[in-house]
């Protein structure tokens, strides 16, 4: 029997909860292992007004995950004539995860979103695991040098505003001790809707 061995997923990727909103960011780089293929990959995405998403990995099964996700999430609120909460978003996304686990899409997830139940931050990994993090999460290969940042920056009253400055440092410092991470940050801020 064979293994196959895929190289680290080398992203940083972090999703913040601020007091007025949610934050997500992730810096640029697409890489394979130490091969840097691209500066300027997307890997933070909105999927509702209210919802967004935010990976590490890689960037074909990033491609497809959001694509499905936005045509499930479409098919159910039409389906139900209701807007989809955060957590059913996490839930379906964790079925796609667990549904493919022998040939699993190479990402690791940030979910998240506000809706009426409050706001929510969820992460997942490759199989579908979800976990749902109260101020903040980070997720890839680089994430374990910008826990430290987060930490002793995101408290109760920290606003979306302050909320960018972290994120933006906390990757511009995780991606100087990352190999093939950095060249900018995505952000997408989401909050309340009226």
């Amino acid at each position: 029997m064979s293994v196959i061995k895929y190289p680290p997923i080398t992203t940083i990727t972090i999703g913040i909860k601020a007091k007025d909103g949610i934050l997500l960011a992730s810096e640029k780089v697409y890489s394979y292992g130490d091969l840097i293929i691209s500066k300027k990959a997307r890997k933070v995405y909105p999927l509702t007004k209210n919802i967004g998403i935010a990976f590490a990995g890689i960037s074909a099964d990033i491609s497809i995950l959001t694509n499905y996700m936005r045509a499930q999430i479409n098919l159910l609120q039409l389906e139900t004539n209701r807007s989809i909460v955060t957590r059913a978003v996490a839930k379906l996304l964790s079925r796609i995860l667990s549904s493919t686990k022998f040939s699993p899409f190479l990402t690791l997830s940030i979910i998240g979103g506000i809706d009426e139940s409050g706001m929510h931050l969820y992460e997942l990994d490759i199989w579908g695991s979800v976990i749902e993090h109260e101020k903040y999460v980070a997720i890839g290969y680089g994430s374990d040098s910008v826990l430290g940042i987060l930490e002793s920056n995101v408290t109760e009253e920290l606003t979306l505003k302050e909320a960018k400055k972290v994120a933006i440092d906390a990757v511009k410092f995780g991606s100087k001790r990352t190999a093939a991470t950095g060249f900018g940050v995505d952000i997408l801020e989401i909050t309340p809707s009226e």
